[in-house]
């Protein structure tokens, strides 16, 4: 079997990039217009809860690519992988976990520093990156899960 195109084998990836690009704007339109002040309380607190919130989910993506990993030994797999197939299953995963460590690393800057109270438009990244990589997380695991129904189908 020979590799699909990229965006064959990624369509369900660049669709939901596409929504959450478009959405993502009308956040920062709707920031910069001043129409979500006052939505969300801005200060430490919320930033070490989001810190943390993305550092178990990313830990979650980890895990999951770890599995992944660990189930490119099954037959079925390596051909499924060979073929293209298995591309969107790690790209999901990488796309959330490199959102994650973004959002970490914003996070860091929102918690431990006066930067973020200073400048508002860190913690609104910080927050579109974390609601970014959720939405690819919940990808990554439905994903994940066809992986396993097909594991267990074939033996």
């Amino acid at each position: 079997m020979m590799k699909k195109s990229c965006f064959k084998r990624n369509k369900t990836l660049f669709i939901f990039g596409l929504i959450l690009i478009l959405m993502d704007s009308v956040i920062m339109i709707a920031f910069f217009r001043g129409n979500l002040s006052g939505l969300i309380t801005l200060n430490k607190e919320f930033s070490y809860n989001l810190l943390t919130v993305c550092s178990v989910f990313g830990g979650f993506v980890y895990s999951t690519l770890g599995s992944m990993i660990g189930f490119s030994s099954n037959n079925r797999i390596k051909k499924l992988d060979y073929a293209g197939y298995m591309d969107k299953y790690y790209n999901g995963t990488y796309i959330s976990l490199t959102l994650f460590l973004i959002s970490i690393l914003l996070g860091f800057i929102t918690a431990f520093s006066e930067e973020g109270l200073r400048y508002h438009i860190i913690f609104l990244f910080q927050l579109i990156f974390t609601m970014n990589a959720l939405v690819y997380f919940t990808l990554s695991v439905l994903g994940f899960r066809r992986l396993i129904n097909k594991i267990r189908n074939s033996e």
